[in-house]
């Protein structure tokens, strides 16, 4: 069911496991119990078990290091270092990850990092002050569509991103561009968000089921931490919800992810989590003592996240409740994609399998009622698609909830 009885118990940070020490990690992504890391090489870990991770495959990355990384099905996709090259590798094997094709990217993109999504068949890639938007749809032979300016001034940046339906965000040195994405090769500027607060240009995290968007920011004046939260059911115009900080004192500032209500912001090497429902307030932290260096990126699953830095990365556990009922899974990374969404008449489920299993498919109306039992069945392992018709629906908005005995995720849908 998507709705379940909250436990509340102690709200604490603990460490499950580690691994140390890494060279220069850039990036890390999480899939299927194991962790994909982007730094000189392409390193796979298995952490089945937290407590003793272990590293299982790896693969040589063209040219020195790969700053950004996203992970999708079973590729991942790097961008790399200032020799400029946008490479795609296989990792259905996770112990034996194979390159399957490359692109030259303009070097400049590289130098000050960025970062980078896949959503649907393209990757949305930033760096320097612009952004570039790469066609992944046949993995051997990634075309470079388009590039184009996000920020216009001397030493601007572009930096983090978020895509929420046919929105993408991007993070830049003035605010947060928002840009239509229905036609994917040609996002169209159609907001930009300017900052309450001012911000260290690094970290989005969106609420697909809530429609809300939080940008972290640190006040170097008053050294405190925190974060903007905005209302993002209107892309074209976001709505600034709350805010919340706390005084940590000064520090390098990382990156962020959220799930179920729950918000992780990183400074340093330290991690901060808020809870962002309606009593949205500062809930934890953790600092560890086995990994050196600041926090690059956080991959938060469920009540496990992982926070990865320079030296290596940490296997954490919140011990707390969550501040929502309504169970809400990562899904386009790993889990799958609905496209296109919003739609009329019909749309397309795509996920991945790990094995043969039973997949049942619910739709849920906005109140949490089941409406459909849309899907039972028994499907191979592998990329499965399954049409949804909008026929018999009303028009508005709706959850789609895949369950399996390996995964359960939900995602918004909406009929137009």
């Amino acid at each position: 069911m998507l709705f379940v009885t909250a436990i509340v118990r102690a709200q604490s940070i603990t460490e499950l496991g580690f691994f140390s020490p890494l060279i220069s990690t850039f990036d890390m992504k999480y899939t299927n119990n194991h962790l994909v890391i982007a730094q000189q090489n392409l390193k796979i870990f298995d952490v089945t078990n937290p407590a003793n991770p272990t590293q299982v495959g790896t693969a040589t990355i063209p040219g020195t290091i790969a700053n950004q990384l996203a992970v999708k099905g079973n590729y991942a996709y790097c961008g790399e270092g200032a020799n400029g090259v946008f490479t795609i590798f296989d990792i259905a094997n996770f112990n034996s990850p194979t390159m399957v094709g490359s692109i030259t990217i303009p070097s400049s993109a590289f130098i000050t990092g960025g970062e980078l999504i896949i959503h649907n068949n393209n990757g949305y890639m930033s760096g320097v002050d612009s952004l570039y938007v790469i066609d992944v749809t046949n993995p051997a032979a990634p075309v470079l569509d388009t590039t184009f300016q996000v920020v216009n001034i001397p030493f601007g940046t572009a930096s983090s991103l978020s895509v929420n339906g046919m929105s993408l965000f991007v993070l830049h040195s003035l605010g947060i561009a928002v840009y239509d994405i229905t036609n994917p090769l040609i996002p169209a500027l159609i907001h930009t968000i300017s900052f309450t607060h001012p911000y260290y240009s690094n970290g989005l995290a969106v609420d697909t089921i809530g429609n809300r968007l939080f940008c972290p920011w640190l006040n170097t004046l008053q050294a405190d931490l925190g974060y903007d939260a905005y209302d993002i059911t209107n892309s074209g115009s976001p709505v600034f919800l709350f805010t919340d900080s706390v005084p940590f004192g000064g520090g390098e500032f990382g990156v962020t992810d959220y799930y179920n209500n729950l918000l992780v912001i990183s400074k340093g090497g330290g991690v901060n989590m808020f809870d962002v429902s309606s009593n949205h307030h500062f809930l934890t932290s953790f600092t560890g003592q086995n990994v050196p260096n600041s926090t690059v990126s956080i991959e938060f699953r469920d009540s496990v996240f992982y926070n990865a830095r320079r030296g290596g990365f940490e296997i954490l556990r919140y011990n707390g409740g969550f501040p929502t009922l309504l169970l809400e899974n990562k899904i386009g990374e790993d889990n799958g994609v609905i496209y296109p969404n919003p739609f009329s008449t019909s749309t397309t489920l795509t996920f991945n399998l790990e094995k043969s299993e039973t997949v049942k498919i619910n739709i849920y109306d906005i109140t949490g009622r089941n409406v459909n039992t849309f899907f039972t069945g028994t499907l191979a392992s592998g990329i499965q698609q399954i049409k949804i018709d909008a026929t018999g629906y009303a028009k508005g908005i709706y959850l789609c909830e895949l369950k399996t005995s390996l995964k359960l995720f939900t995602q918004k849908l909406i009929i137009q």
